[in-house]
């Protein structure tokens, strides 16, 4: 991956390079130690953006993630170009990072132009498993979103209303 590189400029610039570090290798003392000292969970590589979590969930340090999720990283966090922890893990194939990410509540959905959803990356890499609990969680996630969108629409009934106490057969 480019892990290589975002360690290099998160050195060369520091804020929180320390921590990226830490979480692409998979260092979980270090970043117990790093985060008992006040360093923001969610600081991102200045420019990229890539954030501990994302590193930590495409190279497969299940720990890490879950220390990182447990200590407050944003689940939902993208790099400059709109890549998130979920597409790191669906990408490398990463099964056990991609439930944790959705038991996070992690979006199934994000996506920009460029890089399409994690469905699309876990596929492209022939991740079936993955692309399948995807798919899985995507439905879910429209469905969540179209019951709460419905609920909304639906005026209330005052709770004064003789109607409000009143079932019906289409309830």
């Amino acid at each position: 991956m480019y892990s290589f590189a975002v360690a290099i400029l998160g050195l060369l610039t520091g804020c929180g390079a320390s921590l990226i570090v830490a979480a692409d290798t998979g260092e979980v003392p270090t970043i117990r130690v790093l985060l008992d000292e006040g360093m923001d969970v969610n600081q991102g590589v200045p420019l990229l953006g890539t954030r501990a979590l994302t590193l930590a969930a495409g190279n497969g340090h299940l720990e890490t993630v879950r220390l990182l999720l447990d200590s407050g990283a944003d689940v939902e966090a993208t790099d400059l170009t709109g890549w998130t922890a979920l597409h790191a893990a669906a990408s490398q194939g990463h099964k056990e990072i991609v439930q944790l990410l959705l038991a996070h509540q992690a979006s199934t959905t994000h996506t920009n132009l460029i890089l399409g959803k994690p469905l699309r990356w876990a596929k492209a890499a022939g991740h079936t498993e993955i692309a399948e609990m995807l798919k899985l969680a995507e439905a879910e996630e429209a469905s969540k979103k179209h019951t709460v969108s419905h609920q909304a629409s639906m005026p209330a009934l005052p709770s004064s209303s003789p109607q409000s106490s009143l079932v019906t057969d289409q309830e």
